[in-house]
């Protein structure tokens, strides 16, 4: 199980990251893992909003994640395939399963 430690250790690491100039060249910050842990502490918001502060808030995350707060993914990767496909073999799909009636 992550810790704070981990996290702020990841936190710290922000501050010399760079976006690689290819998604396959990226050196992704949080891990699948990582992310499910902090969706999982939303039962409880005061862990939730420590997990998050610890991994540099919303920010941090889209910045770790090679992502733009306002347009998304970046323009070298939309309609790219390769791209696509990358991103779905490290975090899988971005999508919601629906629950039976």
């Amino acid at each position: 199980q992550q810790t704070e430690r981990y996290y702020t250790n990841k936190k710290d690491q922000q501050a010399d990251f760079q976006r690689s100039k290819t998604v396959q060249d990226h050196d992704f910050l949080f891990d699948a893992d990582d992310l499910s842990y902090l969706m999982g502490q939303f039962q409880e918001e005061p862990n939730a909003i420590s997990v998050l502060a610890q991994m540099g808030g919303v920010e941090g995350i889209a910045y770790a994640l090679r992502t733009d707060m306002s347009s998304g993914l970046g323009e070298d990767e939309v309609g790219d395939a390769d791209a696509t496909a990358h991103r779905q073999t490290l975090y899988g799909k971005n999508s919601l399963t629906e629950k039976p009636p």
